[in-house]
């Protein structure tokens, strides 16, 4: 009682500033001993007995403090690795299973549409008037090839979405990365804040759905923020060798091969995406607001270890072959591995037309569309609730509070949280303020506020703890602060985890009030599949040169369901499948009978029905919501397939 008023414990702790200090020996034990009872009576004897040969009877209860003190920590490690494990298994089936049951946007079919013309052998040149870059293009074609698969109609959806897949992954592990140990010492980031990363990462909706686009989203994502750990610590200042007493190395073993693995990642992804600016725009803040935390006079994060200043050599050195690496791999690949020199020139002309799409395009939304869609609130599809990205955020706006206390973190736990919150944040505030927005950029928003979130779960712990010994009940409120802890990320992931399984499941995964199935084609896209397929054993190769004409606006979708027939977007391309957005004004085609499937949309309808010599059954499609397509298939082969279908 101080003038009558009741005092606890840790608010006298406060008031000293000693909130965070360890409390004396006799506690800890004490707290341990009956925070841990079936763990600590068993091997109590045995315990007592080795603390006495270490301290030869001299501060017994220290060495006993310590033995039990690893015995805990082997036991919260496996727990830790059994939960990472879980999230990972949980991750990857949520990734690869039925990878074909969703049709194919219009986006990934042409993609697969540039795939096919690369498998049939008229190679790949990159025009700066193209979608993306090549690296999604020659890794898919590539694992093609080594199964025996040369041609785009010799695959499925399933196997062309296997490598963003396979990259998501390794995407929700990249936090592992983090986990780098020096010689003797503790990992740089704590299993814990790790494993929560990955959980979150694991089960998180949007990077579900997306690694299960042929997209180059999740791959670039994977490249860029799986560079940034191993910079970080190609970058890191050498330790001193202290076996021979000389000081610390200028240049150590690990640091070359570390900047050259970074320096491939980034050259991948400058490779993939034309975004790579931004995002290197965002992690550049994070690195400004660590050199802030830390001095940028003093420059700890970067000064060597015996105190000599900046390794200012080795870092030179460092960023020359980070730089080289990535140069040389984003080289090879818009040259087409030097087929095409003239790609490499426009890899750089291409960001000229950029800008004017960053402000101006079909996809401009307002500056709160990312907050609105993806952090704010739940979705509701007739009673099924489901949620997005709001624990990662929350997770991240966690992160925060901590990082104003020194004592709670160790290693380099608080300049990667600075880093992953600020970097984070800056990326979303840049797609936000840019006007063109389609949802899978939040894809590369992600790994950072997962980062955030885990380092939150571990300074909150500990901040718990702290709070818990200066209460009259110690074991009892660490164990309660703890467990409310626990449960709330395993409710996280376990709400993540129903929502991505409903939002990437055969009946919702294309549906129009799923907002991450951004303009998707629907289930027709199959149906005009099975169609073609139904026809085609009983079309004469020598009647019908032709199989079929395309003559719509939107065909992305046609030319995958196509695929099998080697469509070709003019009419010179040779092939079976002749494509045009525009109807011809005499007859559907010169000098050729009528093909066996005619596709048609509001546009090109009444040109084409017109010209009909030929009798077709007519089937309308829709392609997306609010675009039908008219899928005429002959009548004489659909009477042919339906006798062979009832054995006629």
């Amino acid at each position: 009682m101080e003038n009558g008023v009741a005092v606890f414990p840790f608010a006298q702790g406060v008031s000293k500033g000693k909130f965070f200090s360890p409390p004396p020996l006799r506690q800890r034990f004490a707290e341990k001993r009956a925070c841990a009872l079936p763990i600590y009576r068993k091997p109590a004897k045995a315990w007592r007995e080795k603390a006495r040969q270490q301290s030869g009877e001299k501060d017994v209860l220290r060495a006993e403090v310590e033995i039990f003190s690893r015995h805990v920590r082997k036991v919260w490690i496996a727990v830790l690795f059994a939960g990472l494990v879980a999230a990972a298994t949980a991750g990857a089936w949520l990734r690869l299973e039925d990878l074909g049951g969703k049709p194919m946007h219009h986006d990934e079919s042409e993609q697969a549409y540039t795939l096919g013309k690369l498998l049939d052998g008229k190679g790949y040149q990159y025009k700066k008037e193209d979608h993306h870059g090549p690296v999604l293009y020659y890794l898919t074609a590539w694992s093609c090839w080594a199964t025996g698969r040369n041609a785009l109609g010799e695959v499925d959806a399933a196997f062309v979405r296997r490598v963003p897949a396979i990259a998501g992954v390794a995407l929700m592990l990249v936090p592992i990365l983090w986990l780098r140990r020096g010689k003797g010492r503790q990992p740089r980031v704590s299993t814990a804040a790790v494993t929560t990363a990955v959980a979150l990462g694991a089960t998180s909706p949007t990077a579900v759905y997306y690694a299960r686009y042929f997209v180059q989203e999740t791959l670039f994502a994977l490249c860029f923020w799986g560079a940034v750990p191993l910079l970080w610590f190609a970058l890191r200042k050498p330790r001193a060798q202290e076996d021979d007493g000389a000081a610390a190395t200028v240049f150590s073993r690990t640091r070359p091969v570390l900047a050259a693995l970074a320096g491939a990642l980034f050259g991948g992804a400058m490779a993939l995406k034309e975004t790579w600016v931004l995002m290197a725009g965002a992690a550049g803040a994070g690195a400004v607001a660590v050199l802030v935390l830390d001095g940028i006079t003093g420059a700890a994060w970067l000064r060597a270890r015996n105190g000599r200043g900046v390794d200012w050599g080795g870092i030179s050195l460092t960023l020359a072959i980070f730089g080289g690496a990535a140069l040389v791999v984003m080289t090879l690949f818009f040259s087409s591995f030097g087929a095409n020199p003239a790609g490499i020139v426009d890899s750089v002309r291409t960001y000229g037309g950029y800008f004017d799409k960053a402000f101006a395009s079909p996809h401009d939304k307002p500056f709160d569309w990312y907050w609105t869609t993806f952090f704010s609130g739940a979705h509701r599809y007739g009673k099924t609730s489901f949620i997005l990205e709001q624990y990662a955020l929350l997770g991240a706006v966690a992160a925060i509070v901590p990082l104003f206390f020194r004592k709670l973190w160790r290693g380099e736990e608080r300049r990667i949280g600075v880093f992953s919150v600020v970097s984070g944040a800056a990326l979303l505030l840049i797609y936000s303020v840019l006007r063109y927005k389609t949802p899978w950029l939040v894809t590369g928003i992600l790994p950072p506020l997962w980062m955030a979130s885990g380092l939150a779960f571990a300074g909150w712990w500990r901040g718990l703890s702290a709070i818990a010994r200066r209460t009259p009940r110690p074991w009892l409120g660490g164990a309660f602060l703890r467990t409310f802890l626990l449960l709330g990320v395993l409710g996280a992931a376990v709400g993540q985890w129903k929502s991505a399984a409903f939002l990437t499941s055969a009946r919702f995964s294309s549906h129009e009030r799923n907002p991450l199935a951004y303009v998707h084609s629907t289930q027709d896209v199959k149906e005009i599949e099975m169609q073609a397929r139904r026809v085609a054993p009983f079309v004469a190769a020598g009647r019908d040169p032709v199989f079929a004409c395309v003559f719509a606006q939107e065909h992305g979708p046609l030319l995958w369901a196509l695929r099998a027939w080697n469509p070709g977007r003019q009419f010179d391309e040779g092939g079976r499948v002749w494509v045009s957005a525009t109807a011809p004004a005499k007859g559907i085609l010169p000098d050729l009978p009528d093909p066996p499937i005619i596709i048609t949309d509001d546009t090109t309808e009444a040109i084409v029905a017109g010209n009909l010599t030929a009798r077709y059954v007519c089937l309308p499609e829709v392609l997306r919501p609010g675009y039908t397509v008219q899928l005429r298939i002959r009548k004489d082969l659909l009477e042919k397939a339906l006798d062979a279908e009832l054995g006629r």
